[in-house]
């Protein structure tokens, strides 16, 4: 009787052991796949990054005048600027003091390709001579630091490739996405051809559209002109790629 009960007890601590032993088994398995599953989304995000950053690096350029260097970005496929509002509603966009950015104003035809060229490195000068109808943008921005804003002016000239006549435009306002919290943009001010336009907000306000005052056939170009601020958020979500911290500006998009 003894030796049987020793070997249901034994049987028994056996059994529980094997269930722990299991249950410890599956536990690391998830969590295992778990972190997995994460550094896969970071390794994306990193590429989709690094995509970015080389093709700015390949079309970035710098204009110098009088009143020293200005960045001028070269080819790209659509307007993907950050450009949001904080908007009562989809056409009434919120405005900004002319003295809170640049002193200077946009003007329409500042950029062209030969300026571009010129400052660009012989291999991104044979890419842009492949490119004749680059979408060029002209940006002038301040930094303010202690302030956390981004604020300026930007013209962008882009040629209609295809191959029906555009009624409107749209620049998407990434930085307004609410996991950014505080962060985002407010945009004013806005031309075409010199000709005041008035904006949309659409897509939870990521999206800034602009109707044309008259439609833009394929093969012809125009020019849009805009005021920005930018408020770098201190919480920012996305794996930081839109933050400060400790004096470190992130500005993805």
């Amino acid at each position: 009787m003894q030796r049987r009960t020793i070997w249901i007890i034994g049987g028994s601590v056996v059994g529980v052991l094997l269930v722990l032993c299991l249950l410890v088994g599956g536990i690391a398995w998830f969590m295992t796949r778990q972190v997995q599953r994460q550094e896969q989304e970071l390794s994306n995000i990193l590429a989709t990054i690094t995509a970015n950053v080389e093709a700015v690096g390949v079309t970035a350029t710098a204009e110098l005048d009088a009143a020293g260097p200005r960045a001028t970005s070269g080819p790209a496929v659509e307007p993907t600027v950050g450009a949001t509002a904080q908007a009562t509603g989809p056409t009434d966009l919120a405005t900004i003091p002319a003295e809170a950015t640049t002193s200077a104003t946009v003007t329409p035809g500042g950029a062209d390709n030969a300026n571009v060229s010129a400052a660009l490195v012989p291999q991104s000068q044979l890419a842009l001579a492949e490119q004749g109808n680059a979408t060029l943008y002209q940006i002038e921005a301040v930094l303010d630091p202690e302030q956390h804003t981004v604020a300026g002016e930007q013209s962008v000239r882009l040629t209609n490739t295809e191959d029906v006549a555009l009624d409107e435009l749209y620049f998407r306002l990434y930085v307004n996405a609410p996991h950014y919290n505080e962060g985002g943009i407010i945009v004013t001010a806005v031309t075409v051809d010199g000709v005041t336009a008035t904006p949309a907000l659409e897509a939870d306000e990521t999206t800034l559209r602009i109707r044309l005052p008259r439609q833009l056939q394929p093969g012809a170009t125009t020019e849009v002109a805009m005021r920005f601020t930018t408020t770098v958020p201190q919480s920012g979500g996305g794996y930081g790629i839109f933050n400060e911290d400790e004096g470190v500006f992130a500005l993805y998009n």
